[in-house]
């Protein structure tokens, strides 16, 4: 399995969730913590001020995790 294939697979976690879940969902998906993820978002609004409108996409676009295995 891919590492793309993983993230089709990424839903919103909601027991590691701050805000929305989104970093917490990335960070179950991906080699990278969730709260490494929350620091590139907040480095990338802080700096940017493109971060919140990835944030958002996907917290609108990721479904919630249900507590199931994506099959």
């Amino acid at each position: 399995m891919t590492k793309w294939e993983n993230l089709k697979k990424a839903r919103r976690s909601s027991n590691d969730k701050v805000i929305g879940g989104v970093c917490g969902g990335l960070g179950e998906v991906t080699d990278i913590p969730s709260w490494i993820w929350r620091v590139i978002f907040l480095i990338c609004l802080l700096s940017f001020g493109v971060g919140i409108i990835p944030y958002i996409v996907l917290w609108i676009c990721m479904p919630w995790d249900t507590g199931k295995k994506p099959e």
